[in-house]
């Protein structure tokens, strides 16, 4: 992939961009953190609190998977448990 074409667009400044998000997250805050914040603001519109909660909704709530169990028909099923104290 070649950026000989590319070109800087006007007013466009990543210095600029690097500030704000740095500005957006507080010390020890994450990405999730931020999300959940705007998502709880009354102060935020309705239409930006409901992006926020779908982009958080993942890492808050797990899906669920399906999975396949193998074996002989009939047979019972054996559970083992390995615990280690280190």
């Amino acid at each position: 992939m070649s950026l000989s074409g590319a070109r800087k667009r006007p007013g466009f400044s990543i210095g600029g961009i690097i500030a704000l998000s740095a500005s957006s997250f507080s010390v020890g805050s994450s990405p999730l953190d931020y999300m959940l914040r705007v998502m709880r603001d009354e102060n935020e519109p309705p239409e930006r609190r409901m992006e926020m909660a779908i982009a958080a909704a993942p890492y808050c709530h797990r899906e669920l998977k399906q999975i396949e169990v193998g074996g002989k028909q009939d047979a019972p099923i054996e559970a083992k448990v390995h615990l280690s104290f280190d």
